[in-house]
């Protein structure tokens, strides 16, 4: 435990990794807090329905071994931005679904959002797993730690927000968490440019 300060410290690749997959997962977080609510309110659907709803969002989950596969082929940093520019996408077809009032819509937009966060979740922990096996649980214990407190904290603002700003407000919190994520992911090309005029 004692070590823990220390691996975050000096980890630079931790701290940016689960940034990354935190700002994903919250945005990810509050779109499933927020959607049964919405399905509710908006379609008049009940349980069972909305149960339906996540089960076909989580077809998203069937893109891990893609995933996968891009990392084997030296692709992580695009595949990454990919991912992320995709989960900031399903904002932005979740909130013309809901305006047009486009159930089919709604769907794709969760399984677009499900299958980035995946993807990017699998590509996060390839990255961390290749840094130093024997640091391979305590890497995994904090990485998981950051995104579920950002998940949790992102859960409780995303109710109150759905609340008193409806499904458009919730679309913006979701894709910003996601345009942060977007925005941090850009400084990997810059400090890639600084280390090229330097060399």
């Amino acid at each position: 435990m004692a070590s823990l300060p220390g691996i975050v410290w000096n980890t630079p690749l931790l701290r940016r990794r689960g940034f990354y997959q935190g700002m994903m997962f919250s945005g990810f977080q509050a779109f499933w807090t927020a959607v049964p609510l919405a399905l509710a309110h908006e379609f008049g659907m009940g349980q069972g329905g909305i149960a339906l709803f996540a089960l076909a969002g989580a077809a998203g989950a069937l893109l891990a071994p893609v995933a996968g596969r891009l990392a084997d082929r030296g692709l992580t940093r695009p595949a990454t931005g990919i991912a992320i520019a995709v989960a900031l996408l399903s904002f932005v077809l979740g909130a013309v679904s809901m305006h047009f009032h486009s159930l089919a819509g709604l769907v794709a937009a969760g399984i677009l959002l499900d299958g980035a966060v995946q993807l990017c979740q699998v590509l996060n922990f390839r990255s961390l797993f290749m840094l130093a096996p024997e640091l391979r649980g305590r890497l995994n214990g904090l990485f998981m730690t950051f995104i579920f407190i950002c998940a949790a904290v992102a859960s409780g603002i995303a109710a109150a927000v759905y609340a008193f700003h409806g499904w458009t407000g919730l679309c913006l919190l979701g894709g910003g968490y996601v345009l942060l994520a977007l925005l941090y992911y850009a400084t990997e090309f810059r400090r890639a440019s600084v280390a090229a005029v330097a060399a």
